[in-house]
């Protein structure tokens, strides 16, 4: 299973799109905003602040530096919100060496899996695989029970006995979860390799490591494509605002509306027969 493959949202995009410019060019600006808006984003989250980002651009509107006037939730909103007024010019500073994992994560999406993708899940695989307490994180703030917020360092945990090893390997957010920008490559390797050595794109080889250790890394997302949860989020919107998924999928992709973070839950239409998929 190809977690990457978005060709049959690329065919609607090239059955609906109206301009201006090329069906094409809009589906790819679209991955582009899934790039910039996942940051310390839940998959489902990140498809509805991507959606957002789409109709202000369609519309002419300028993305607000807040991530909470954007629309955006969560951690990191505010990082979100300025990576993509800096990707989509309204901004400057944009730099793609700083913004690796974003750049490559929508990159993948729009068709091209010629670089892995080191998210936070990628970088616990490999430091979580060392067992070395050089991989684990620097330090972890938590709100302590006064209501203020606090550091701990779990190496200091492990290193005063506090914890074991054993331990530390069943809480992922204990470990390394993105490399420096100038290390970013060489955590990539081991990627490239593997797709190497199995006949895979290097976006495709770190998909697979995304399943096969989603329980281990702190994956949140169901392991589903990226276009069956794009589709779970449209067909939640659309029963909410009771319309059907076409001409809800239309209004988004010519930037008339957006996917809200939450519609009207279906857990049991993943995963999609055949003939309900939007292709």
């Amino acid at each position: 299973m190809n977690w990457y493959n978005t060709e049959p949202l690329r065919e609607r995009f090239g059955d609906l799109y109206r301009g201006p410019g090329s069906s094409d060019d809009a589906y790819l600006r679209f991955m582009q905003a899934v790039g910039t808006t996942s940051p310390q984003n839940t998959v489902m989250n990140n498809v509805s602040e991507a959606t957002k980002i789409m109709k202000m651009l369609a519309q002419g509107k300028e993305i607000p530096r807040s991530g909470k006037e954007a629309g955006f939730s969560g951690v990191a909103a505010d990082t979100r919100a300025i990576l993509s007024r800096k990707k989509f010019g309204q901004e400057g500073g944009y730099n793609v060496k700083d913004s690796q994992k974003t750049e490559h994560f929508g990159r993948s999406l729009a068709g091209d899996q010629s670089k892995a993708v080191v998210d936070a899940h990628a970088m616990r695989t490999l430091s979580m695989a060392q067992k070395d307490p050089r991989y684990l994180t620097n330090s972890i703030r938590y709100q302590a029970d006064h209501g203020g917020y606090e550091n701990y360092s779990p190496r200091d945990l492990l290193a005063n006995g506090e914890t074991s090893m054993k331990e530390l390997l069943t809480r992922p957010t204990m470990w390394m979860s993105a490399p420096t920008d100038a290390a970013y490559g060489l955590a990539a390797k081991p990627y490239h390799k593997a797709a190497d050595k199995f006949g895979l794109a290097p976006g495709q080889a770190q998909a697979a490591a995304w399943y096969g250790n989603a329980d281990k890394t702190g994956v949140k997302t169901t392991p589903h494509t990226f276009n069956e949860l794009f589709e779970q989020r449209l067909r939640e919107n659309a029963l909410a605002m009771n319309k059907s998924p076409e001409e809800l999928l239309d209004d988004v992709i010519n930037g008339r509306a957006h996917l809200d973070m939450s519609g009207v839950p279906m857990p049991t239409q993943l995963p999609f027969t055949r003939d309900e998929q939007i292709d």
